[in-house]
C-alpha cells in the first residue's frame, strides 16, 4: 500500500517537459508542444504570478491604442487545460540530476527543461531612472513596465511640439524590437496630426 502510493507520488512529479514561466515566451511553447501531439499529462509549467501579461502589448499601450486591461489575464484563464501546473517559484535547477527544486521544497524531474522566466529588469542601474519613472511629472517613461506603459501614451499626447528622445539600449535586452516600435508608432501620429515633433 505505502509502496504504491509512493510510485504514485514519484510518477506524479516527473514530467516529460518542465517549463519555468508562463508569460508569452512560456505559453507560447506549451501551445506549440499541445499542437504538436505532445499529452498534457506531459507538460509541467512553474510559475508562482497570478496573473499572466502579453507583454508584447505594453507598446500598443504606450501608442494609446490599447487598453491596459486588455494585456492582463488571470493564470487560471490562460493556462492550457490539463496540463499540470505548478503555482511555485523556482529556487534551484539540479541539470545533472534533470531535477527543479521550488521554494517550497517540492522538486521535479523532467527529461527536457525549457527556462522562459524573463529578464529582471534593473532600472537602478541607471543613476536617476527609476525616481524619473516613479514621478508622475517627469517626462521619463517606459513601455517595458505596465506601470509605465500608460505613462507613455500621456506624455505621447501631451507632446504638441519639440523632441522625444527614444533609448535603445545594448543586447540582450526583451523584445528588442519594442524601443523602435514605439518611436515608429508616434512618429507616424505625430505626423498625421501634423505636429512639429522630430524624434
Amino acid at each position: 500500500m505505502r509502496t504504491t502510493s509512493f510510485l504514485r507520488f514519484c510518477f506524479a512529479s516527473h514530467t516529460r517537459y518542465c517549463i519555468v514561466g508562463l508569460g508569452s515566451g512560456g505559453l507560447s511553447l506549451t501551445s506549440h508542444l499541445l499542437r504538436s501531439g505532445i499529452h498534457p499529462s506531459e507538460i509541467r509549467v512553474i510559475d508562482p504570478a497570478p496573473k499572466h501579461y502579453y507583454q508584447p502589448g505594453w507598446t500598443m499601450v504606450g501608442a494609446g491604442l490599447w487598453n491596459i486591461l486588455s494585456t492582463e489575464a488571470s493564470m487560471e484563464e490562460v493556462t492550457p487545460k490539463d496540463i499540470t501546473f505548478s503555482k511555485d517559484r523556482l529556487k534551484l535547477v539540479k541539470p545533472d540530476e534533470n531535477k527543479v527544486v521550488c521554494e517550497s521544497g517540492q522538486e521535479y524531474t523532467y527529461d527536457e527543461l525549457i527556462l522562459g522566466t524573463g529578464f529582471k529588469l534593473q532600472y537602478e542601474k541607471v543613476q536617476g531612472l527609476k525616481e524619473a519613472l516613479d514621478d508622475p511629472n517627469s517626462n521619463v517613461a517606459s513601455i517595458y513596465e505596465l506601470k509605465y506603459a500608460e505613462k507613455v501614451a500621456k506624455l505621447g499626447e501631451k507632446l504638441t511640439s519639440g523632441k522625444a528622445i527614444f533609448t535603445e539600449p545594448a543586447l540582450p535586452i526583451k523584445c528588442a524590437g519594442a524601443p523602435q516600435k514605439i518611436l515608429y508608432l508616434w512618429s507616424d501620429k505625430w505626423q498625421k496630426k501634423n505636429l512639429p515633433v522630430s524624434v
